[in-house]
This record gives structure tokens, sequence and C-alpha cells, in this order.
């Protein structure tokens, strides 16, 4: 299995007992993290998944973040978003055991002062949100790191640590500055042809 992270990002082996375990186990929110490995790329894709994965090793050793899933996980279910081709993205499944990814380990957000029910309700309400619709996946833009920032912020608890989802932010931002650049390029090339007429 993977290891646990407290709430100070330090690792902890999740093979014994939880330092941070409540009086109210069924409150807490735990962020499930994964190496992004569910690429396929035929002949070529054990390469690939070996490759993230030394990728995130090294690039999360300095903080640099990696490519990673995410999960928020309360009440034995793990919430998740993805790409689909219709309906909601939003899904869950027990904790770190999505087939889909290698289970890299937890980190603790806090507990909630919402109820089973209401936790649910929030899921649900999410489900149902054209923003987590499958369709509207993006893997830089709205992602299944996005959705775990915004449900965790809806139970009340911490954000997931900055490093989740920060190469996507930064490929994001690339991709923006990339497209701004070539509108300018277009808008100049536009203007100069007009001038010369």
């Amino acid at each position: 299995m993977g290891a646990a992270m407290g709430g100070d990002g330090k690792l902890m082996d999740a093979n014994y007992p939880d330092p941070l375990a409540s009086s109210k186990p069924a409150q807490q929110v735990w962020l499930s993290v994964y190496d992004m490995t569910a690429v396929d790329v035929g002949e070529h894709t054990s390469k690939v998944q070996s490759g993230i994965m030394g990728l995130n090793k090294v690039t999360n050793t300095i903080g640099a973040g990696g490519v990673f899933h995410g999960g928020i996980e309360f009440g034995g279910k793990e919430w998740s978003y993805g790409s689909c081709n219709e309906g909601t993205g939003v899904f869950y499944c027990a904790p770190l055991k999505n087939t889909m990814f290698t289970p890299k380990g937890r980190v603790y957000l806090g507990d909630t002062a919402l109820s089973e029910a209401q936790v649910l309700a929030v899921a649900a309400a999410m489900q149902k949100e054209a923003d987590w619709m499958g369709t509207n996946y993006d893997l830089t833009g709205r992602n299944c790191c996005h959705f775990c920032h915004e449900f965790s912020k809806r139970l009340g608890v911490r954000s997931p640590p900055g490093w989740l989802n920060r190469m996507a932010r930064a490929a994001n931002a690339t991709r923006e500055a990339a497209g701004m650049v070539a509108g300018a390029a277009s808008g100049l090339f536009n203007a100069g042809k007009s001038l010369l007429g």
C-alpha cells in the first residue's frame, strides 16, 4: 500500500496506528494520492508508467510536485473526478482502491463538522454541477486535483498540499501563455497585413 502524511506533510507508514485518529473517525477527511499511471501507449506502457513514477519521486522530493491523481476520502468512500463521454465525472470507489492508478499514500486534511449525510449531499450536488461533468475534464485546467481542492473546501477542511497539482497548474499556465502569444502574433500579423494592403 502507500504511506500516509500528517497535516504537517510528513510521511506516516499506513500500517501503523494513526496518531491523528480522533474520537470521531467517520469525521476524518483524507486525500488519497496516486501516481498517474493510467497511461496506455501500447507496447511502451510499462516504460512510461515507470518513468512517471520515477519523475514523481524526484520532483516531489525537491518540492516540484508531480503527475498525480487524487481523491477525497470520507466515511469509507473515496470521491474523485475524471473524464467520461457523458454525464457526471464525479465518482467514488473504496479508499486507495482506484484500479486505474498506483496508490502512493494519504494526506490527512482534518475533521469536517459535516455529518455523513451532509457530506453525501455535497458530493451529490457536485455530481450535478456543470463544472464537474465528465466532458468538462481537462488534464491541466480542470482535473481530479481541482476537484479535490473544491470538495475539501466545501467540507471545511484544509486544502490539498500545493505539490499535488503543481505540475498541472504550470502546464496550464504555459498553455494559456502560449495561447495569448499566438493571439497577439495573429493580431499583429493581421494589422500588418491590413496596413500593407
